[in-house]
């Protein structure tokens, strides 16, 4: 199992979550098996994504993609 994380910051949960939720990257497509999202506790405008993914090759595609 190989986890692409990626970290920033934000200015609104909600505003940010919308976009993500409707998936314009093509998640599943993309070889994703899980994710996860994290908000570090005293950092609520920042997020920790976690992708999971069967295959290096796909997370580093997807990588270069974003």
């Amino acid at each position: 199992m190989f986890t692409l994380q990626i970290e920033h910051s934000i200015t609104d949960f909600s505003t940010w979550k919308a976009p993500f939720d409707r998936d314009p990257v093509g998640r599943s497509a993309s070889g994703v098996l899980a994710h996860r999202i994290g908000r570090p506790v005293g950092e609520l405008q920042y997020i920790v994504v976690e992708l999971d993914f069967a295959d290096l090759a796909l997370a580093e595609q997807l990588l270069t993609n974003l």
